[in-house]
């Protein structure tokens, strides 16, 4: 994890994505462009947290260049943030719900993408 990178440091650009109970934004540090989970301590229930331990375990151990990578994490009053290397493209997730079904070559590929991980 990178500890030069601090909370008060990054510079939040704009909002990149919602998710059910979290915000990402577009952050810069040291002209380093990054995405910032941004999740409220008050919405999130017990199994919440689990999950996001799990994420985060998840992140640490899991190094690939189709996986995004966990740079470092914070907490204030009011957040938990997740600091996460910036992916071009669309989540997988919002691709799916945009084309609901895949031609086999690229069903194939995503297989292959994930089996190497």
């Amino acid at each position: 994890m990178d500890s030069t990178i601090t909370l008060e440091n990054l510079n939040k650009l704009a909002v990149i994505d919602f998710g059910h109970k979290s915000k990402v934004w577009l952050v810069s540090s040291n002209n380093r462009k990054f995405a910032l989970k941004e999740l409220s301590k008050t919405a999130l229930t017990e199994v919440d947290v689990v999950h996001l331990f799990q994420e985060k375990a998840a992140l640490q151990v899991l190094k690939h260049s189709n996986i995004i990578e966990l740079i470092t994490t914070f907490k204030d009053e009011e957040n938990v943030y997740l600091l996460l290397s910036l992916a071009k493209g669309a989540p997988l997730s919002h691709i799916l719900k945009q084309q609901r079904k895949f031609p086999l070559d690229q069903v194939q590929s995503i297989i292959n993408q994930v089996m190497l991980t």
